[in-house]
């Protein structure tokens, strides 16, 4: 591996260990509040990109803003069948 491949990985991996939530700010009326409860939504079957990218968040979300989000695996994504849940549906388009 080169070195810049090198360095490049250890300073991904030093990301993500510390709270850069400001617990006092609070969202404006055009923002929306991510907390705990909400579900990140995913095709099953998604190649390895696309998990990694979701782990990788949802520990951005718990070690950075304390907030703990689940992961739902789908088979048929359909945006009016998530419509009224509070979710983030990530997927690739082809």
């Amino acid at each position: 591996m080169r070195n810049i491949d090198r360095d490049f990985v250890r300073q991904l991996s030093r990301r993500h260990t510390e709270s850069h939530r400001d617990k006092k700010a609070r969202p404006d009326k055009d923002e929306v509040l991510i907390d705990n409860g909400w579900e990140i939504i995913v095709p099953k079957g998604s190649d390895i990109v696309i998990r990694t990218a979701v782990k990788d968040f949802v520990r951005y979300l718990k070690v950075c803003m304390g907030v703990d989000v689940g992961i739902r695996y789908v088979k048929v994504m359909e945006k009016e069948r998530f419509r009224k849940e509070q979710v983030i549906i990530l997927r690739r388009k082809e």
